[in-house]
């Protein structure tokens, strides 16, 4: 994905993108859409509209090394992913949910 697909992506291709590149997990070849742990396949939790889900990928994150900042400005959510004051990610979206998902997708990107 290129940081403008990530900018401008529908929460449901959000999750999928997530749970491939944040979390890791295989995708399951005989599921569209779906995911393997062991021999379960799953479909991606919603990170994109799920709070609790979004701050699970906010510690996976935090796993990887990365340092988060949220603030909220009005109507907008800012989603900040920081290593130091050189390397730092940030989304400005409607919702904090969708912001954490962007920032945490371009940060992984900015690794490869």
């Amino acid at each position: 994905m290129t940081p403008e697909d990530i900018l401008d992506s529908e929460l449901e291709n959000l999750n999928y993108a997530v749970a491939l590149e944040v979390f890791e997990y295989q995708p399951d070849k005989h599921r569209s859409g779906r995911f393997l742990r062991g021999n379960t396949s799953f479909y991606p939790r919603d990170y994109s509209r799920d709070v609790h889900a979004a701050f699970d990928v906010v510690k996976e994150m935090k796993k990887k090394g990365w340092l988060f900042i949220l603030n909220n400005e009005g109507e907008r959510w800012e989603a900040t992913f920081y290593r130091d004051e050189k390397k730092s990610i940030n989304v400005v979206d409607v919702t904090a949910e969708s912001a954490i998902c962007k920032a945490a997708l371009l940060a992984v990107l900015e690794e490869e």
